[in-house]
């Protein structure tokens, strides 16, 4: 998860600032979050959004976008 939460920093750096991309949103499947809560940490405070797919089926992802 290490690895994975590291390139997702890394594509929200590269892409913002060139592409006037407003958000970066990653959607996990939410298996990870008990056992990376480092690496998870890092990407909260580094990333816009992330969200998992049982948050977006609750409705998440139509908040961020209103």
């Amino acid at each position: 998860m290490k690895s994975v939460a590291g390139e997702y920093i890394s594509l929200n750096n590269l892409l913002k600032p060139k592409n006037n991309v407003e958000a970066f949103i990653w959607i996990t499947d939410g298996k990870g979050w008990k056992t990376a809560k480092r690496p998870l940490r890092e990407t909260f405070d580094k990333i816009d959004y992330l969200f998992t797919t049982k948050l977006i089926a609750e409705g998440a992802l139509e908040e961020v976008l209103r």
